[in-house]
């Protein structure tokens, strides 16, 4: 049976963020308090849609558009309105707020904490091993590149090294201490932090 949507409201609330959280806290204790966003609704002469589809309806929607926009896609990155490069630069200062904002809110601890492993593994298992082969082998261009940077400073990191002494453990402990420095002075460097 069709849910019965409840009267609109005269005046909208105050605070409607705190509405919001009111009505989400009671939803989350009973989500049928929803029913009149989530369900058909009694209308008249018919039954009037869910205002709200869903979860597998917005899902199966999401797939279809994104399965007849992949051209229109391909287009778009190849093709953009905007130099996402200096729109980059120019948004440093944004980007640095967002993480310490971020930061002090716990994002990440929150985000790690609602990962659902099984949906995790499910995902990589539909993608299978071709999406990882395809990833690499679209990017050996900027592989390569990066490599050309990144080996002259692995050759002078390891000519350090290997003149380093190793006759006892001491000189041994004190060359890997060494080879980690050299390892963080690399990545330093391809940052231009160095």
């Amino acid at each position: 049976m069709a849910a019965k949507h409840p009267p609109k409201q005269a005046v909208a609330p105050a605070d409607p963020v705190a509405a919001f959280h009111k009505l989400a806290d009671a939803a989350e204790r009973d989500p049928s308090v929803l029913d009149f966003m989530t369900k058909p609704q009694e209308g008249n002469p018919v039954t009037l849609g869910a205002r709200i589809p869903s979860a597998d309806a917005m899902a199966a929607k999401q797939k279809q558009r994104a399965s007849a926009a992949g051209d229109a896609y391909s287009t778009g990155v190849q093709n953009p309105r905007k130099d996402p490069i200096a729109r980059m630069k120019a948004s440093v200062k944004t980007y640095v707020n967002a993480m310490q904002k971020a930061l002090a809110e716990g994002a990440w601890e929150k985000a790690v904490a609602n990962i659902d492993e099984a949906q995790m593994y499910a995902i990589l298992a539909a993608l299978g091993s071709t999406a990882y082969v395809n990833g690499v082998n679209a990017k050996s261009v900027k592989y390569a590149s990066k490599m050309a940077k990144v080996q002259p400073l692995l050759a002078a990191a390891v000519a350090q090294l290997d003149a380093m002494d190793t006759s006892t453990d001491a000189a041994r402990e004190q060359k890997m201490i060494t080879a980690r420095k050299l390892m963080i002075a690399i990545g330093q460097r391809l940052r231009g932090t160095k």
